[in-house]
């Protein structure tokens, strides 16, 4: 199916449609009539409509954008594969390739771009990641963990779809050789792709409707797995951001032939430094080396975010998970961005996972959370070389 939306010369969408019963040539809100006279003329008539798809040059006006067809995840990748798309809307025609965007009334050539304004988001990332002939491995991990945000807010029927409906997206950007494709994440910079996070603040909604009474399908180090979404990434300014840890190996067991799709299970085998989950929060508590800012975010929706004065919280967070099980492995380091307030002298920080041994798989660990925000010369003072094994 994703070749033939990308082999198409055009493909004509139904974007307005909310189902298959609905249609999608509509008859338009009529124009609205503006009579006007100058001194000793006739009257003269100006006919205006108004467009919600785009915005024009209003800073604080959003267009309409929550549309069917840009909810849902098969749809979403069917609109980054083709080459060239026409969106039937309520007000007017609107075409759109990876060149830019044109409608009726000539203002979506002329519209102010970004994530909150045309709906975009990973689109002009992937355009560019099929477009390149080569790419350094920072660039292109932060291009395709930008396509993984958009996709994770999409909806799906069934969660077995989570990686084949973003499977043809996958299979067109293998050409800049990013190493092996591991259920969702690649294998160079894994390190930085691992560092996604489930943020409450969001809208948390179930990513898939069935099956309702399972929440991880899959490999939990992977975002693709879990029904809680959208997910989020760090985005360390410049690509400033080093590995703490290396890839040893990885097995993936594919539920079927394609590669990029479903898996029944895989695993990770990583080195690097890790401290006991403990051992972080009787760091912060105490204050003494540094840990004076530190972002929790679990993979089940719960977040605890410390600054100066967030003492009241910890009580809470000591008694959300068993901490002594706990280690806190380190992914990759970075600098401040210099508009980040980095709460000390300090501007170098490290982001790490959360992971507890498995219940089921003895020797390996299930990922429970990532941490944010570790002051890099604390993490340093009480990490030790550690190699882990996560399913």
């Amino acid at each position: 199916m994703a070749d033939i939306y990308a082999s198409a010369y055009v493909v004509l969408s139904a974007t307005a449609t909310e189902d298959c019963q609905d249609g999608f040539l509509q008859e338009r809100p009529k124009p609205f009539l503006i009579q006007y006279a100058q001194h000793g003329q006739q009257f003269q008539e100006v006919y205006a409509r108004q467009i919600e798809t785009h915005t024009c040059e209003c800073e604080y006006e959003k267009p309409k954008i929550d549309y069917a067809l840009y909810k849902r995840g098969w749809c979403m990748q069917e609109r980054f594969l083709a080459c060239r798309i026409i969106h039937f809307l309520p007000n007017e025609i609107l075409f759109e390739c990876q060149a830019g965007r044109k409608c009726e009334c000539d203002g979506a050539s002329t519209e102010r771009r970004g994530p909150n304004v045309v709906p975009i988001g990973g689109y002009d990332n992937f355009g560019g990641l099929q477009a390149a002939q080569e790419m350094d491995t920072k660039i292109f991990a932060h291009n395709w963990t930008r396509i993984v945000q958009e996709y994770s807010q999409m909806k799906l029927t069934y969660g077995e779809d989570s990686l084949p409906a973003l499977s043809g997206l996958a299979a067109c950007v293998e050409h800049l050789k990013p190493g092996k494709y591991i259920a969702g994440l690649w294998e160079q910079e894994i390190g930085y792709q691992l560092g996604w996070c489930i943020n409450p603040t969001d809208d948390l909604t179930r990513r898939w409707e069935d099956p309702k009474n399972i929440n991880i399908l899959g490999p939990t180090f992977s975002w693709s797995s879990h029904v809680m979404g959208p997910v989020e990434y760090r985005y360390p300014s410049d690509y400033r951001f080093e590995p703490l840890c290396t890839l040893e190996s990885f097995n993936v067991e594919l539920a079927t032939s394609n590669p990029y799709g479903q898996v029944h299970g895989a695993d990770l085998c990583l080195s690097g430094w890790s401290m006991p989950g403990n051992d972080m929060i009787a760091r912060y508590k105490g204050r003494e080396d540094g840990f004076t800012r530190m972002y929790i975010y679990f993979d089940f929706g719960l977040c605890f975010r410390f600054d100066w004065f967030d003492f009241w919280k910890t009580e809470e967070l000591e008694n959300t998970v068993s901490w002594e099980t706990v280690l806190c492995f380190g992914l990759y380091g970075y600098e401040y961005d210099d508009d980040e307030d980095c709460f000390g002298d300090e501007k170098y920080a490290v982001d790490a996972l959360l992971v507890q041994p498995s219940q089921s798989e003895v020797g390996k660990y299930v990922r429970i959370g990532v941490v944010r925000y570790l002051q890099k010369s604390g993490f340093n003072d009480a990490a030790v070389a550690s190699t882990i094994t996560l399913v």
